[in-house]
């Protein structure tokens, strides 16, 4: 039981790391030594459990009024975002140097 200092919400970290890594360790499953599942299984777990990863599907983004990924899985607003970051870097590029024969030819001094 929780203390009462403790907010009464799910553990939503624990609850994404276990649905990834339960669906990861469905492929493994069949490829690996079924002797080193549970080893595997841990280790994915903790690793997303530590770094946060969680999988966000189309039908999630869907039920939370997000945008819809294009097939690139970018949404439009991303990829406007991005398009200007092209555009900003290419205004703001390293000015051309011009180089003149002479100075190429020139012996030193």
């Amino acid at each position: 039981m929780k203390s009462l200092g403790e907010p009464l919400r799910p553990n939503l970290r624990r609850l994404r790391a276990s649905q990834l890594s339960a669906m990861v360790i469905q492929v493994v499953a069949k490829h690996a030594d079924p002797d080193a599942l549970n080893a595997i299984h841990v280790e994915l777990y903790q690793m997303f459990h530590d770094h946060g990863a969680e999988l966000i599907s189309d039908f999630d983004r869907q039920q939370h009024g997000m945008s819809p990924r294009g097939p690139d899985g970018w949404t439009a607003e991303e990829m406007l975002l991005l398009e200007r970051f092209r555009v900003l870097a290419l205004q703001n590029s390293m000015k051309p140097i011009m180089v003149t024969p002479g100075d190429i030819l020139d012996e030193p001094k």
